[in-house]
C-alpha cells in the first residue's frame, strides 16, 4: 500500500514534531518554567512569528506607559495641591506682616503723641515755675499753699534750691514740712 505525499508528511514530520512539542512542554511544567514564555522567547527569533510577539511587548509598552502617566499625573496632581498650601500659607504671612506692621505706626504715634504731651506736660510746669517765680515769694506760697503736694514737687524740681528755699520760707510750717519730707523721699 502508497502512502501519498501528504500522508507520508503527516507521519513522519508533523505528528513527530507535536509529539516532541507536547513533551517538551511537559518537561518544563515539571521543571517549573512556563511554557508560554519559553514559545515567546522561540517565537521572538522566528521571523514572521516575531511580529506578533513584538505587537505584545508594545501593548505591555502602552500600558505600562499609561501607568507612568497616570502616576506622574497624581504626582503633579499632588505637588500642585502642596503649592496651594504654601501660597495660602504664604498669603497669610503677608497679612499677618502688613497687620503688625499697621501696629507698629499705630505705636509709633501714640509713643508721639505720648512724648508730646510729656513734653508739653514738662513745657506748661516750667511756664508755671517762671510764672510763680516772678512773684513775691509771699505771694507764690499763698498760690501754693492751695496746691496739691504732688504738684508743688514737680514745681520745685524745676527751680534752684535758692529760689525754692524762699518760697518754703513763707508757707506755712505744717505745709513746708510736708512737702520737704516728699522731696527728700523722692531724691
Amino acid at each position: 500500500m502508497g502512502f501519498s505525499k501528504l500522508q507520508w508528511f503527516f507521519f513522519v514530520f508533523l505528528i513527530p514534531l507535536i509529539f516532541a512539542i507536547v513533551v517538551y512542554g511537559v518537561v518544563l511544567s515539571f521543571m517549573g518554567k512556563s511554557i508560554f514564555d519559553q514559545f515567546k522567547t522561540v517565537g521572538s527569533h522566528i521571523p514572521i512569528v516575531s511580529t506578533f510577539f513584538d505587537e505584545e511587548k508594545k501593548d505591555q509598552n502602552d500600558i505600562s506607559l499609561e501607568k507612568e502617566v497616570a502616576r506622574l499625573t497624581e504626582k503633579i496632581r499632588q505637588q500642585e495641591e502642596e503649592i496651594e498650601k504654601l501660597e495660602q500659607k504664604l498669603q497669610d504671612k503677608d497679612n499677618e506682616l502688613v497687620e503688625t506692621k499697621q501696629t507698629i505706626v499705630k505705636l509709633e504715634k501714640q509713643l508721639q503723641t505720648e512724648e508730646e504731651e510729656t513734653l508739653s506736660d514738662e513745657t506748661s510746669v516750667k511756664d508755671t515755675g517762671k510764672l510763680l517765680l516772678s512773684m513775691s515769694p509771699k505771694d507764690a506760697a499763698l498760690i501754693i499753699s492751695e496746691m496739691e503736694n504732688k504738684d508743688v514737687i514737680t514745681l520745685f524740681k524745676t527751680f534752684k534750691p535758692e529760689e525754692s528755699g524762699r518760697i518754703l520760707a513763707k508757707l506755712e510750717p505744717n505745709k513746708a514740712s510736708n512737702i520737704m519730707k516728699q522731696l527728700m523721699s523722692e531724691e
